[in-house]
């Protein structure tokens, strides 16, 4: 659970990840496997313990910002893109 926390992915990835990298045996990732089944963590709606915060990318504000620096796009334009406004775009 805690390489859950730090990596932010579901167990399902950390056992394939594991796996790959070859720090978790055939016999341990099948293990895992298993238990993540028995715990019906693999089977829809894949409930996943201890659920982390979806990430949120940022890429569109650093290209609106950078767009606004570079002076190709108005501060007023890369607010409604981002749906917020001027006062909050020069904030931050």
């Amino acid at each position: 659970m805690e390489l859950k926390k730090r990596f932010l992915v579901s167990l399902q990835v950390l056992v394939v990840r594991l796996k790959q990298a070859g720090i978790l045996s055939d016999a341990d990732a099948k293990r895992h496997w298993q238990l993540l089944k028995d715990k019906g963590y693999l089977d829809p709606p894949w409930p996943e313990p201890e659920p982390v915060e979806a990430e949120k990318s940022h890429r569109l504000h650093r290209l609106a910002m950078r767009a606004v620096t570079e002076g190709a796009l108005p501060e007023s334009r890369a607010a409604e893109l981002l749906g917020i406004s001027v006062r909050e775009l020069d904030r931050g």
